[in-house]
């Protein structure tokens, strides 16, 4: 019998450990597939894996890649109904983990669904994540994070870098968040200031910004305090807990305090930050500004941390370049990089630094009548002298390159709207300007901008290709370097769009008596003006580039207009009931050597309407469920003068 028995118990055991050994397969296959981002494929193995383990670490593990891989085929509704039905576990760590997730899903299904979700709560019934309001959802996510407050001695002893299975920690700072109660504190922190402050009423007294404008922040955690000042709580809190083993931490959560109510505009009252305690103003910003320099200038010093002092000064910097001080915020950002460099902040600083002293140059023009001495305006930075270059254009050459190196030609804004690189590289080599000087920006680089208006030479009318460059050099891809298109004119276009009454007895000649159902009107006018006197130009040349969605074709149109200054153009338009007729426009106009052209091209859409009309009236406004629906219907003829009625 000792024999049997034992040959009985050892069986068992081999049992039960080729079945573990057949879930762990299973669950490593789930996590392959995951690994993959092949989500549906890995979501079934995992839902296999939850039904048949007994093991509650493969469970645990199962369940949460569920509700994962239903969130990565934004299934959000079906990832938060598991979460609601599926209890929580009520063992470490699984259960911190899963009422984590339940927060981030959650907080997803609020932002996808919440303009749809019904606002009405609905008591007394076993009740679906479709069926929950904004609010029911909101409230779910709130108290998984009191839920998880209350592990909070749990989670700072849980290693933020150990949980790489449960949550994406890739490129995670683990100095600012070692474990998962910091990981807790940056997740519903964020959920205060950008979900729940939203439910504030206005009448809601904002807390004050003096509180937290302070070295050591004494309020602690008050579940009942309004959103942004349980948010500091929390953040103060983190601030103290556990501080040996979590230096850096601590020291940074202080300064992410100390900066909220400069970095949530309106969430927090600087109004009595000084003398007039009636009304917020830039000098309270200002003073709200200087009270945290003066306490991160202390913490640079006075902190142990590394990354914590180069942050405070990183901060410090972010500060001084909002009050466009940027010779010390250079100077600030040398001294981090070099008394702490490798840290995180000091590769911030340098990113600053060099933001602030890179050369910068932006060319701005507008269309202006010879002499054209103020038509070029530049933003520049870091520039001691900019470079002008003018190529006077013919614009039918533009065109003839562009169609030669383009098939799909947009009308002329498209081209004259802003050169193009690969067009600049294949003109200007080989080219003389017609004109060229510099302007003298600034005697030395003081990191400011400047923004002028630049004065350049005479100019005749015409278009004009300018170049504008930080260098004598103006070498393409080298070179810093701005470009735009210039016209100088001293003639207007404009124009109006829509077909003549033409066009309304063709319909209804075709509605009455069959006549033809396509003809030629004149859909746009354009007109030439002197741009001193207003008088009309004619002998204008216009070359027309259109486009007709109803026949799919392209093409241009040359016009010239008359005594009147107006030159028409006519399109092929179907006046049949139904027919879609779309046009759009581009037009060149040339007098002498002067041009005119619009900045976009212009649209016109034309719809015959139905000849047939119907009025519907019911006999009341609004209906129960159950009432008795009358109306009646009139039918109409459409007819030049009005209506007429149908008969049967």
């Amino acid at each position: 019998m000792k024999k049997i028995a034992r040959y009985v118990a050892v069986s068992l055991c081999l049992v039960f450990f080729l079945a573990g050994s057949g879930m762990a397969s299973g669950i490593e296959e789930a996590d392959a597939l995951f690994d993959k981002d092949t989500f549906q494929e890995a979501l079934q193995v995992y839902q296999s894996v939850f039904q048949e383990s007994t093991d509650d670490d493969i469970k645990g593990r199962a369940f949460f890649r569920i509700c994962e891989s239903l969130a990565h085929l934004y299934r959000y509704g079906e990832a938060a109904q598991e979460l609601i039905s599926t209890p929580v576990p009520p063992q470490m760590p699984y259960r911190a983990r899963i009422l984590i997730l339940k927060t981030e899903i959650f907080r997803n299904f609020l932002m996808q669904y919440s303009p749809y979700q019904r606002k009405d709560v609905i008591e007394g019934e076993e009740k679906d994540i479709f069926r929950l309001t904004p609010d029911e959802i909101r409230t779910e996510i709130r108290e998984s994070y009191l839920e998880l407050w209350k592990l909070r001695q749990e989670l700072l002893q849980m290693n933020l870098r150990e949980e790489g299975y449960f949550l994406d920690i890739k490129d995670t700072d683990f100095g600012m968040y070692p474990t998962l109660f910091d990981y807790l504190i940056l997740n519903w922190t964020d959920f205060l200031l950008t979900v729940e402050i939203r439910r504030e009423t206005e009448k809601a007294v904002p807390p004050e910004a003096e509180l937290l404008l302070v070295e050591e922040f004494d309020h602690l955690v008050d579940l009942e305090d309004p959103p942004a000042l349980l948010a500091a709580e929390l953040m103060g809190e983190a601030g103290r807990k556990d501080a040996r083993n979590r230096l850096e931490a601590t020291e940074r959560w202080k300064i992410k305090r100390l900066l909220l109510p400069l970095k949530h505009y309106g969430l927090f009252d600087l109004k009595r930050l000084t003398e007039d305690k009636t009304i917020e103003d830039s000098k309270d910003w200002l003073e709200g500004r200087n009270r945290a320099k003066e306490i991160l200038w202390k913490w640079m010093g006075s902190f142990e941390s590394e990354e914590a002092k180069a942050e405070a000064g990183y901060e410090i910097a972010v500060i001084l370049n909002t009050e466009n001080k940027p010779v010390e915020v250079v100077r600030l950002c040398e001294k981090i990089e070099r008394d702490f460099s490798g840290t995180q902040a000091g590769r911030h600083a340098k990113t600053l630094r060099c933001r602030i002293q890179m050369p910068s140059l932006y060319l701005r023009v507008k269309t202006v009548l010879p002499p054209a001495r103020e038509a070029l305006t530049i933003t520049a930075r870091n520039l001691k002298r900019v470079y002008f270059r003018l190529y006077r254009l013919e614009p039918d050459e533009l065109k003839d390159e562009y169609l030669s190196s383009h098939k799909d030609f947009r009308g002329w804004s498209s081209i004259l709207y802003s050169p193009r690189e690969s067009w600049l590289k294949e003109y200007l080599p080989g080219r003389s300007p017609d004109k060229e000087w510099s302007t003298k920006i600034k005697d030395k680089i003081d990191y400011m901008g400047f923004s002028g208006t630049i004065e350049s030479p005479r100019l005749e009318t015409g278009i004009y290709l300018v170049l504008a460059c930080g260098d004598k050099s103006f070498q393409m891809g080298s070179s810093l370097m701005a470009t735009c298109f210039l016209n100088i004119t001293d003639f207007v276009l404009v124009g109006t769009g829509g077909f003549s009454i033409k066009a309304d007895k063709a319909y209804y000649d075709f509605i009455d008596h069959q006549g033809a159902e396509i003809i030629n009107d004149n859909g746009f006018r354009f007109y030439a003006l002197n741009a001193k006197t207003g008088k009309p130009v004619e002998r204008c040349e216009l070359d027309i580039y259109t486009y007709s969605s109803g026949q799919s074709k392209r093409e241009f149109f040359d016009l010239r207009t008359d005594r009147e200054g107006l030159a028409q153009l006519s399109l092929a338009v179907a006046i049949s009931p139904r027919a879609n007729n779309y046009y759009y426009i581009d037009p060149l106009a040339k007098f002498r050597n002067s041009f005119a052209y619009w900045r976009q091209h212009q649209n016109l859409n034309y719809y015959p309407p139905s000849p047939i009309v119907l009025f519907l009236e019911t006999d009341r406004p609004i209906y129960r469920p159950g009432h008795k629906v009358q109306a009646k219907v009139v039918a109409v003829w459409r007819r030049p003068r009005g209506f007429k009625t149908l008969s049967n």
